[in-house]
């Protein structure tokens, strides 16, 4: 599956599940002991961090949004619900429905500088003051896919 169908079936999976029966919510992360998902690194810093549930309702952590991009690119089982957590408060945010901000000025725990906002403007306000680039959900495949092509590129 190509990356960006990848990121579509997510997203079409996202919104359907936004007109169904109200969610019982993110499933918690247990910080310093839940693995992620993705690269088995421990979540350890909440605004990075993201949750999901399974179509079967399983919880998936991941440490990072690049981790969660990685995992929807692979084919890992689907996901039926994704939350990310707002970068500058303590909540969560339905994955879809949150802005993105790619910065090299970002510290994230794979190192993409990628993190999660509530809104256009917090997104536009950061990506100011880090030198980034505002994304919505679709477009975070591309995001870290050309973040990987460029490491792979440097790499001797």
């Amino acid at each position: 599956m190509s990356a960006l169908r990848g990121i579509a079936v997510a997203l079409a999976g996202l919104l359907a599940s936004s007109c169904a029966a109200a969610p019982s919510g993110p499933p918690a992360i247990r910080y310093g002991a839940s693995a992620c998902a993705e690269c088995r690194m421990i979540v350890n810093e909440a605004r990075f961090a993201v949750t999901a549930k399974t179509a079967t309702g399983d919880p998936a952590a991941f440490d990072s949004t690049e981790c969660l991009v990685r995992y929807l690119q692979r084919g890992g089982p689907p996901l039926a619900q994704i939350w990310v957590h707002d970068y500058d408060a303590e909540r969560w945010l339905a994955a879809a429905e949150a802005w993105y901000v790619a910065s090299p000025e970002l510290a994230t725990p794979m190192g993409q500088g990628l993190v999660a906002t509530a809104s256009a403007d917090a997104a536009s306000r950061l990506a100011r003051a880090t030198r980034g680039r505002v994304l919505r959900f679709a477009q975070l495949a591309e995001s870290v896919n050309q973040h990987t092509t460029s490491d792979e590129t440097r790499s001797p």
